[in-house]
């Protein structure tokens, strides 16, 4: 997006930097970039152009439900503001349809974000994190955004500095013999194996289609968890827990208690190209921040422990 600087004319120092979103296709690139959500242009209508959010990727957990208009002008802007009480706190004009509140919010003479909020008249964390990404974006100044919600300028595996955001989603890394620090547990690793089968006591093995990555892993849990899903990152590839794990020995079942203490391998299946790279740029994922139930969600946030020891 750019992060600005100075020129000089004649003696005089002008200041220079990134200009507020020109145009819809300006802001919803800069968006996409910020929250990796690319958001499609619909069919014009009477008050300008409506930026559709996308089933996929739509950052829900993170974002909630909202839409945005590029408007022709103020008085469009007007119009989709029409009914909405005078801005208060933040700038935020509150509606009310039904049963379900709705937060608006202008950018300029043409941006309006519409946010749901459902049936209690306040904003949450949901809110606040689309907001800053809204004005983020419109105004082409990531560094508004905290560290962690920022760009990361290349693989977090290879950033040793701090937490950055992966389209959309904040990553930090745990590297070496180092424990990954989450709300709800803390994670080490403890081992990492490939193998081309899993061989289950009294039944058939289970040949991997390319090769079974086996992680085990440790938890030291700081709060209730009822499940959790993990995930392998290998170079720009993620893969799923595969089936197989279920043969995989663990040291107790689901739900754990707070400050209980939990040992299990997981597999997955990967090809054997990615899986000759795990040590060096494979990653286990889990998930980092507790989402509104109570339970870790990686759609939130995400936890990385580099495999590379």
């Amino acid at each position: 997006m750019g992060c600005g600087g100075e020129k000089k004319e004649g003696d005089r120092k002008v200041e220079t930097g990134p200009k507020p979103a020109a145009s819809p296709e300006q802001f919803t690139e800069r968006f996409a970039q910020l929250t990796g959500v690319r958001l499609s242009r619909s069919l014009d209508d009477l008050v300008g152009t409506r930026l559709e959010v996308p089933a996929e990727p739509n950052r829900f957990a993170r974002l909630g439900t909202y839409s945005l208009v590029w408007t022709r002008d103020r008085a469009d802007r007007r119009e989709v503001l029409r009914g909405a009480r005078r801005p208060g706190a933040r700038g935020i004009r509150w509606t009310r349809s039904g049963s379900t509140w709705s937060a608006g919010k202008s950018y300029g003479r043409h941006l309006v974000l519409d946010w749901s909020a459902g049936s209690k008249r306040r904003t949450n964390p949901q809110f606040n994190r689309l907001e800053r990404a809204v004005r983020a974006a419109y105004l082409g100044r990531p560094g508004l955004l905290p560290p962690r919600e920022r760009p990361c300028r290349r693989d977090p595996l290879r950033d040793r500095g701090e937490a950055c955001s992966l389209r959309g989603v904040p990553v930090t890394v745990a590297r070496g013999n180092s424990a990954l620090e989450t709300p709800a547990f803390e994670a080490t690793v403890r081992k990492t194996e490939v193998r081309p089968a899993l061989k289950p006591k009294l039944l058939p093995p289970e040949t991997a289609s390319g090769r079974f990555v086996i992680v085990d892993y440790r938890l030291r849990t700081k709060t209730l968890i009822r499940s959790l899903t993990l995930q392998l990152r290998i170079g720009k590839r993620t893969f799923e827990e595969a089936p197989a794990s279920v043969f995989l020995a663990r040291s107790r079942l689901f739900p754990l208690p707070p400050a209980a203490a939990y040992n299990a391998r997981v597999a997955f299946d990967v090809p054997r190209a990615q899986a000759a790279q795990v040590r060096r740029r494979g990653a286990l994922v889990l998930p980092a921040e507790i989402d509104e139930l109570g339970d870790p969600s990686a759609e939130l946030a995400q936890g990385w422990i580099a495999l590379d020891r």
